[in-house]
């Protein structure tokens, strides 16, 4: 599915043509195909996307700008495709709300977005597994919500290459037990919420190497 994103010096509401002479070129992309499922709004003056119907992720392209935010929470998204986001450099890009389930494919971060985006919000998405390596190059990423889905198990190393990460929040999940590497790499964490999941020990090992750590949650756990 491909939307047209076009940006005025006022808010727009409706799509029009990318060879349109009215078309600001600080913000806009590529119609590659005529019809597709829900809208995008762009605000110039926020640098923001809004959408809105999506039924899946919108194929960006051709922007010269770096946003602020790009907003596809509770949307019909159901699954996140390989370089799915390559094309659309953002700060912040919000899917909370979204029954993603296991359809993830570990490259659907990569390309311009991993080098660029700082937060990152997969809330309630009904997330079970997380491919290993989903979270690769992203080093400018300071925060990561993963609140209410049904994660099991998070793969050793899964952070690594967030070297930046300060807030992880794995609250309300489906957790069982973690591994003494499964935070390999975030000696910046300031803030780690794992409260809510089926956690009984916890070893003070997982710990290790989080030394900025200065807020930590977690409920009805036994450290060993």
């Amino acid at each position: 599915m491909y939307v047209a994103l076009l940006c005025f010096t006022t808010f727009i509401t409706d799509y029009i043509s990318a060879h349109n002479d009215q078309v600001s070129n600080i913000c806009q992309s590529v119609v590659a195909k005529p019809k597709y499922e829900g809208k995008c709004n762009c605000f110039q003056q926020l640098l923001e996307i809004r959408c809105d119907g999506l039924t899946s992720v919108p194929q960006f392209s051709g922007f010269n700008c770096v946003f602020f935010g790009v907003y596809m929470a509770k949307q019909s998204i159901r699954q996140l495709e390989a370089n799915a986001f390559a094309h659309l450099p953002t700060r912040r890009l919000v899917l909370d709300f979204n029954d993603i389930e296991d359809r993830v494919h570990v490259s659907a971060f990569s390309g311009n977005l991993s080098e660029i985006v700082q937060e990152l919000y997969l809330g309630a998405c009904q997330l079970r597994d997380l491919p290993s390596g989903l979270f690769n190059d992203m080093r400018s990423l300071i925060v990561l919500h993963l609140w209410h889905n049904s994660i099991k198990q998070i793969p050793a190393g899964l952070f690594v290459s967030c070297g930046n990460l300060r807030e992880l929040i794995l609250s309300h999940n489906s957790i069982v037990s973690l591994k003494e590497n499964t935070f390999t790499g975030l000696q910046r964490l300031r803030k780690l919420d794992l409260d809510c999941n089926k956690i009984s020990v916890l070893s003070r090992e997982v710990f290790k190497g989080l030394t900025n750590l200065q807020v930590t949650l977690y409920s009805w756990y036994v450290l060993s």
